[in-house]
């Protein structure tokens, strides 16, 4: 197993696309300390375990967070976390089963895309539209794609 302690990472990246990584989902603490950065895709097992809790982890300017093929089962993050986030992109999340309501709390969030994800998932996702628009705000576009199932 690669030991993730010694990697460095620039403090002035702004897109970070992880790929076949394994990292455990606590290492995303890490990433989210890169104070540019504004996109991270999380691509065919960039993380592996079945629980995302981010401590006090804050992507303070992340954009779009693109999380696909994984086994995340369990995601425990709030607004706090992405306080900037307009972008939320799911692939063959075969697993989870909702995304945190919190989410609805994020003003600049404009888009949910779900692609090949369990149907659950687009319930959880129409909430947060719902949510929002009790809010007073732009509900957010929420996307499903189905076309592409079993395809990564």
């Amino acid at each position: 197993m690669y030991d993730w302690s010694l990697v460095t990472i620039p403090t002035t990246l702004k897109k970070l696309k992880l790929y076949r990584t394994y990292l455990s989902w606590s290492y995303l603490d890490i990433i989210a300390e890169l104070p540019n950065l504004e996109v991270l895709k999380l691509m065919f097992k960039a993380c592996r375990g079945d629980e995302w809790d981010p401590n006090v982890s804050v992507f303070t300017q992340l954009k779009l967070l693109l999380i696909e093929v994984n086994s995340l089962k369990s995601w425990k993050a709030t607004n706090d976390n992405f306080p900037v986030l307009e972008r939320l992109v799911l692939r063959s999340g075969y697993h989870l089963k909702k995304i945190p309501i919190e989410f609805a709390d994020i003003n600049t969030l404009q888009l949910i895309e779900l692609d090949s994800c369990l149907p659950i998932l687009a319930v959880s996702a129409a909430r947060i539209q719902h949510e929002q628009q009790d809010l007073g705000n732009d509900p957010v576009d929420v996307r499903i794609i189905t076309s592409r199932c079993g395809n990564n």
